[in-house]
Parts: C-alpha cells; structure tokens; sequence
C-alpha cells in the first residue's frame, strides 16, 4: 500500500517524514543544536521546519 493511498476519519492531511538533520551551529547560536526535519506532501511537494525560533533584538518578537 502505497502511503498516499491512506484514508483515516477525521484526519485532514498526512505527510510523511523523509529525512531529519540535526545541525550545530556555533558561529551564530553559542552552543546551538536544531533539527531541520523534511517531509513529503500527499502531492508529492517537499517542505522544511527547524525546531528553533530566534528572538528579534529589538522588540523580541521570532523570526
């Protein structure tokens, strides 16, 4: 069975996970570790998300 075949009541959306990456990163964060993780859309589009949200410096909002 192929995954985007997969139907579940009341779930809106599956996407599956195709790599994850764990990067440090000293020259901007001071002992910094974030996961970039990489997944596959149902259309066979791809995305990236980090786990990591850097504050603004001048009004602390993330980027």
């Amino acid at each position: 069975m192929n995954w985007k075949n997969i139907r579940i009541a009341k779930i809106q959306g599956i996407e599956k996970v195709v790599a994850e990456f764990y990067v440090r990163c000293v020259a901007y964060i001071p002992n910094c570790q974030f996961r970039v993780k990489i997944t596959e859309h149902i259309d066979g589009k791809y995305s990236g998300r980090v786990n990591l949200a850097i504050k603004n410096s001048r009004d602390g909002s993330p980027e």
